[in-house]
C-alpha cells in the first residue's frame, strides 16, 4: 500500500517543494538523495498524489536485475508502455518510475532521453539515483531535480514517539543519521530494504574474528553495489558508536573508532579508484 504524502517523515524543505510539485506538476523529476533517505516510497506517495492513487494500470516500476543494472530491455518496456491508450480526463493518468536510475547502461540513459524529449502529453517520470552523477547531462538536462534532505532527530523523536521506546529510537537514529527510510526500515526491523540489511550484516561482522570476516570477502567482492551498501553501514555504526562512547568520555573508544572510520572511508575511496576490491577489504577486515 502506497502511503500518504502529507504522512511521511520529511525535511520541511523538501515537503515544500513536493507539494509545489503537486499543485504545479513536471513530466520530468529526478528524486536524488544517499541511499537510505526513502526516495522510492517518497516518489510513488508523490506519484500517488498527483494522479489520485496507484495501480498496475497507471504505474510502470522499473528496477535493476540481480547484477544491479538496467539495460535496454527494460527502456522497451516503457516504450511498450506508453503507446497504451489511458482512460480518463485528468491531465496526467499514468507514471513511470525508474528506481535506482544510476544502474542504467548508457545505452539505456540514451534510449530513455528520447523519452524524456517527447514524453505523451498525460504521462509523468520520475527517476531515483543515490549518484546522480552517473546519469548523462542530456538526462539531468531534461528533469526537475528534488533533493531529500535529511530529517533532524527531533523530528524523528516526535513522529515515532508512541510507536517505540525513547532507546529504541535513539538507537535507529543515530545510525540512520538523518535518513528517514533507513530509520524507518531499522525501527520496523524489515527484511527488504538494502541499507538496512547491510547494517545487519555489518554488526555481525563486526562481532566476528579476523578469519570469520576474511571468508566472506570473495563472495562479497563480486557485487560492487553490496560492498558499497556495506562500506556505508559499517560507517554509520562507526559514527554512531563514536558519539555514545564520546558521551562516556571513553577516550581510548573514541580513538579507536576514529581510525577504524579513517580505514573505512579509506577502502571506499581506493575502491572507487579501481584498486582491487578483494584487496581493499581483505585490509580492512583484517584491521577493524
Amino acid at each position: 500500500m502506497t502511503p500518504d504524502l502529507d504522512s511521511l517523515l520529511l525535511h520541511d524543505k523538501t515537503k515544500v517543494q513536493l507539494h509545489k510539485l503537486v499543485e504545479q506538476p513536471v513530466q520530468g523529476i529526478l528524486m536524488t538523495g544517499h541511499d537510505g533517505y526513502g526516495k522510492k516510497t517518497i516518489a510513488k506517495a508523490l506519484l500517488a498524489k498527483i494522479l489520485g492513487g496507484l495501480s498496475d494500470a497507471n504505474l510502470l516500476t522499473i528496477t535493476a536485475n540481480d547484477m544491479h543494472n538496467i539495460g535496454i530491455e527494460k527502456i522497451k518496456e516503457i516504450k511498450d508502455f506508453v503507446k497504451l491508450k489511458t482512460i480518463g480526463t485528468s491531465e496526467y493518468r499514468r507514471a513511470i518510475l525508474v528506481v535506482n536510475g544510476e544502474y542504467m547502461t548508457i545505452e539505456a540513459q540514451n534510449a530513455l532521453l528520447k523519452t524524456l524529449e517527447e514524453p505523451p502529453s498525460d504521462t509523468l517520470i520520475v527517476i531515483t539515483a543515490s549518484q546522480p552523477k552517473l546519469l548523462l547531462p542530456t538526462i539531468r538536462s531534461r528533469v526537475t531535480e528534488v533533493h531529500i534532505l535529511p530529517v533532524t532527530t527531533e523530528q524523528i523523536i516526535t513522529y515515532y514517539a508512541d510507536q517505540f521506546t525513547p532507546e529504541e529510537i535513539k538507537q535507529a537514529s543515530l545510525i540512520g543519521n538523518g535518513a528517514a527510510g533507513l530509520t524507518h526500515a531499522l525501527l520496523h526491523e524489515s527484511e527488504d530494504h538494502e541499507l538496512a540489511m547491510a547494517v545487519q550484516e555489518a554488526k555481525t561482522i563486526l562481532t566476528e574474528s579476523p578469519f570469520l570476516r576474511l571468508s566472506s570477502v570473495d563472495s562479497l567482492a563480486k557485487d560492487k553495489n553490496k560492498v558499497r551498501l556495506m562500506l556505508d553501514a559499517l560507517a554509520r555504526i562507526g559514527r554512531a558508536t563514536m558519539s555514545q562512547v564520546a558521551q562516556q568520555h571513553k577516550t581510548r573508544s573514541v580513538e579507536a573508532w576514529q581510525k577504524r572510520l579513517e580505514l573505512i572511508h579509506e577502502t571506499r575511496e581506493y575502491i572507487d579508484k579501481n584498486v582491487s576490491t578483494k584487496l581493499m577489504l581483505t585490509n580492512l577486515f583484517l584491521n577493524l
